[in-house]
């Protein structure tokens, strides 16, 4: 299995190179960084073989375009300041007459798509990694994307409570880049179109979605690129957030319009966070449905113990705040602290989501 790491917060080029790279047929994942910090990230966390580095970088995800940004990393990899080295470096830019030796070798990106003939000339050396891939052509782990590291936490805390057998499962996210990015490594996996060459299945992938606007603009980014037929669509799936993973959701929400992962947390997380002031007033009051509040106890103590004192007082809480982005991390820490017998009753949401996925993975 081949590793490579596209640098780029482009989504026409990813797709492009990632349609070009699933030509060659060759046993690969694909990883996509959008910016300097995702990029070192990936560099430390994964064996990588392959890079393809774009020049105008920001350093952060949402940061301005650095012209050097690209050559900064490139120069890093030469000082050998990461875990994985790769071996070959692309360079694939629209910055004119750029000339580096850290390159093998440095194409000029354009609307015109000059650069494809002599790029897949260059990709086709490659085949140095012949024995490599072909000692483990048949090995492919399901990818699934997240939208952040929280989520990222949360996913492994409830794969070793009730899924420890699926190592098979490799969950990915990028710092701060969210739904876009998810969308981005999506289209990067299917435009390769993986088969398995053990019995030509398609190599499967799978995103998760808040149901929110970024979440939305993502998914109708998929739709933009990719036609409701398309063979692509057979390798990945899209989960978006439902208020039906969650009896509390359920019974609380009257509809999908803004169910989001925090949506599946358990109320005593929501208490905590308000007591320890990791909570901000929402814009506006969340409407609820109606209820009766001995049902939504009884719902409430389905995941975990709480009284109707507490009840009241979450359901306030539920309708009038929401999370604190910088909070998120502090309040997942605590949440998967807990008590395991305590923490797989409060995870059963999460687990229903994951199940789903797994399901989809086996099909």
């Amino acid at each position: 299995m081949i590793t490579i790491l596209i640098v780029d917060d482009l989504d026409e080029k990813v797709i492009a190179i990632s349609k070009i790279i699933g030509k060659f047929e060759i046993p690969t994942t694909v990883l996509v960084a959008s910016d300097l910090m995702n990029a070192r990230r990936n560099l430390n966390e994964n064996a990588v073989d392959i890079a393809v580095l774009d020049l105008y970088l920001p350093v952060r995800f949402g940061d301005n375009i650095d012209e050097n940004g690209g050559l900064v990393l490139l120069k890093e990899i030469q000082r050998a300041k990461f875990s994985s080295i790769p071996k070959i470096i692309f360079g694939l830019s629209v910055a004119n007459d750029f000339r580096y030796d850290g390159f093998w070798p440095f194409f000029k990106y354009d609307s015109s798509n000059t650069w494809i003939t002599p790029f897949k000339t260059a990709f086709n050396h490659v085949k140095i990694y012949q024995k490599k891939y072909e000692a483990d052509a048949g090995y492919f782990g399901f990818q699934v994307y997240l939208e952040g590291k929280t989520d990222y936490a949360i996913f492994e805390r409830c794969r070793s409570l009730f899924f420890e057998d699926r190592k098979d499962i490799v969950f990915r996210f990028e710092n701060g880049a969210g739904a876009a990015w998810v969308t981005r490594q999506l289209l990067a996996h299917c435009m390769m179109l993986p088969y398995d060459k053990r019995d030509n299945s398609p190599v499967k992938c799978a995103g998760v979605y808040d149901n929110d606007p970024a979440g939305k603009n993502a998914l109708n980014r998929i739709n933009g690129f990719l036609s409701l037929e398309a063979a692509e669509r057979r390798h990945f799936r899209s989960f978006v957030i439902k208020k039906h993973y969650s009896p509390i959701a359920k019974c609380l929400l009257p509809d999908e319009s803004s169910c989001e992962m925090e949506d599946l947390y358990c109320a005593s997380l929501w208490l905590w966070a308000y007591e320890n002031n990791l909570l901000t007033l929402r814009a506006e009051p969340r409407m609820l449905v109606k209820f009766e509040i001995t049902e939504i106890l009884n719902d409430l103590r389905y995941l975990e113990d709480i009284s109707e004192e507490q009840c009241t007082t979450f359901l306030k809480i539920y309708s009038e705040y929401e999370f604190i982005d910088e909070s998120k991390t502090t309040m997942v820490s605590h949440w998967l602290k807990s008590d395991e017998s305590q923490l797989q009753r409060s995870m059963l949401p999460i687990k229903f989501l994951l199940n789903d996925i797994i399901n989809y993975c086996d099909e």
